[in-house]
């Protein structure tokens, strides 16, 4: 199987429509607010921008069903450039046919050609089935916690 021409294929502007229609689903689903126009316009910028990232459609028989975002970091720990999945959707019907371990399977092997020593998620603690997935993928947890802080608009 080719990952790049059977499964997976890099995001363009000209699927902004159905990314923005997969990002509905996925924040209904988990609960967050959703704006089409801030979104639409976080993912113009995000595409045209390869310094912020890379982002992939997920492909089922040729039709996007999900989408994973993969954005760039730097870290004094790990030594160099790291990564962070910053979203992971998969429509509800495809689930459980292992499209979400093959996407993190693509982007372990995409860092691991392009010099980036770690990649780090997040997980809804109550997520057991992906929290497994992530487990047998060789991700661990740090014994730490994820804090932010959202900057105020000035």
């Amino acid at each position: 199987m080719n990952y790049i021409t059977d499964i997976f294929r890099e995001a363009k502007k000209e699927d902004i429509p159905v990314i923005l229609e997969l990002m509905r689903h996925f924040n209904g689903e988990s609960g967050y607010e959703f704006s089409e126009d801030l979104k639409k316009s976080c993912i113009n910028l995000f595409i045209s921008n390869s310094e912020l990232g890379r982002m992939w459609l997920i492909l089922s028989e040729g039709n996007p069903v999900g989408y994973i975002v993969l954005t760039w970091g730097f870290s004094f720990e790990y030594l160099g450039r790291d990564a962070f999945i910053d979203e992971l959707y998969i429509l509800k019907p495809y689930r459980g046919k292992g499209l979400g371990t093959q996407a993190i399977q693509y982007v372990q092997a995409y860092c691991a050609s392009n010099d980036i020593q770690a990649i780090h998620l997040e997980v809804e603690p109550d997520n057991q089935r992906a929290i497994g997935t992530y487990q047998r993928l060789n991700f661990g947890e740090t014994g730490r916690r994820l804090m932010t802080y959202r900057v105020p608009s000035v």
